[in-house]
């Protein structure tokens, strides 16, 4: 699918692709994505905000999803993004499963399985490791650990990449790059957040148990002499993780 996307770039849209390639040697890096026409409220549709582009014969979604149709209510975004050379994402996380299909240009994706995020200082859905390639250890010394379980994948014109719901990934474009990401839902649409439109907050549920740990932590146990605190935060710890074993 991508391949014939590529193809109609090619042919009918040097303007677009035009804009990333004309000038290699500016020494700022740019980064455009798409949005939803109300961006505050909608997530991006390339099938209706880019209709010349995304017909049938140029991009249509890989038969392997479970979602095939533009009209499919998992469907919840796509988005179309161009990039220059040496342009990066930050390492993240989305509620969503997605494929990123790669029309023009190379990439390198990086990704982490879920059970990292111990190891990979986050701050939201966001890990503090800006630099994944030459991290600070002496600063982030546990994503050490996080980058024995990293796995690479190098992308080319008509690649597809599936990145499954909470895997962390970080993209890196080695050439000017067009590529298209499409997001679907696969629990009911009851679980995810309703003011969502980029498929990255948090389930409520799970927001609001990861809020409730953090305030134990904040008030209750600070209520405590350090050496019963320890202690509690240590069952608690305990209790956390007998969750994971046996979960309900």
């Amino acid at each position: 699918p991508a391949a014939a996307a590529a193809a109609a770039w090619e042919e009918g849209e040097a303007d677009v692709k035009g804009a990333v390639t004309e000038r290699p040697e500016a020494p700022l890096h740019y980064y455009m994505r798409s949005m939803g026409e109300n961006p505050r409220k909608e997530a991006s549709d390339i099938f209706r905000s880019f209709p010349g582009l995304a017909t049938p014969e140029n991009f249509h979604l890989p038969h392997f999803l479970p979602v095939t149709s533009p009209d499919d209510p998992r469907l919840f975004s796509s988005a179309l993004r161009i990039s220059s050379a040496g342009a990066h994402m930050w390492t993240h996380y989305d509620i969503c499963d997605n494929v990123l299909c790669q029309v023009v240009g190379h990439k390198t994706a990086y990704l982490w399985p879920p059970d990292q995020a111990c190891n990979l200082y986050l701050s939201g859905s966001t890990s503090q490791v800006c630099d994944i390639r030459d991290p600070d250890l002496t600063r982030f010394p546990r994503f050490a650990l996080a980058q024995r379980a990293r796995v690479e994948c190098d992308l080319a014109p008509g690649d597809v990449l599936f990145i499954p719901a909470l895997w962390f990934h970080n993209v890196v474009a080695h050439t000017p790059s067009i590529s298209v990401n499409v997001f679907f839902r696969h629990l009911d649409e009851s679980a995810y957040a309703a003011d969502d439109v980029y498929g990255n907050k948090d389930l409520p549920h799970g927001e609001r148990a990861v809020r409730l740990c953090e305030e134990a932590v904040s008030y209750e146990l600070e209520q405590l002499p350090p050496y019963y605190r320890q202690f509690y935060a240590r069952l608690a710890i305990e209790r956390l993780e007998r969750h994971l074993r046996n979960p309900l």
